[in-house]
C-alpha cells in the first residue's frame, strides 16, 4: 500500500513533506503539481526521492523543476526505492568483481586507461 503526504515547505529542489503511513529512506515519491491526487485532468507528477526522515516528516529531492509547487500540495509515495541500472550503457564493458567498469587492469581499444 502506498502512502501520501502534503508539502510543508519548498526550498529550491528540496521539499519537506508531512506524511501518513510508512515511508522509507530512498523511496520514490511524486509531488503532484496542478491538482490533488484525485484530479487527473491538469496534474503533473514530479519525481522525487526521500533523502531524510524525521518522525512523520520527510525531506525529498525533486528531480524536475519545482516552479509552481506550494505548501499543501499532495505527494504520492510509491513504496519503491530509487534505483538505476547501468549495464547495457557500456556495451563493450562489463563490471569486474567489485562492480567497477573499466579500471587499470581492464583496457579497451576505444577508451585506454
Amino acid at each position: 500500500m502506498t502512502s501520501t503526504g502534503r508539502i510543508s515547505s519548498v526550498n529550491g529542489n528540496m521539499i519537506s513533506v508531512t506524511f501518513d503511513g510508512a515511508v522509507a529512506q530512498n523511496e520514490v515519491g511524486y509531488a503532484v503539481l496542478g491538482g490533488d491526487a484525485t484530479d487527473d485532468s491538469a496534474q503533473r507528477r514530479l519525481m522525487s526521492e526521500v533523502v531524510r526522515i524525521r518522525g512523520r516528516n520527510a525531506d525529498m529531492q525533486v528531480f524536475e523543476d519545482t516552479a509552481g509547487l506550494k505548501v499543501g500540495d499532495v505527494v504520492e509515495f510509491t513504496g519503491d526505492l530509487l534505483s538505476a541500472e547501468f549495464f547495457g550503457i557500456f556495451p563493450d564493458k562489463s563490471p569486474d568483481r567489485r562492480g567497477r567498469i573499466g579500471g587499470p587492469d581492464r583496457k579497451s581499444e576505444d577508451h585506454p586507461v
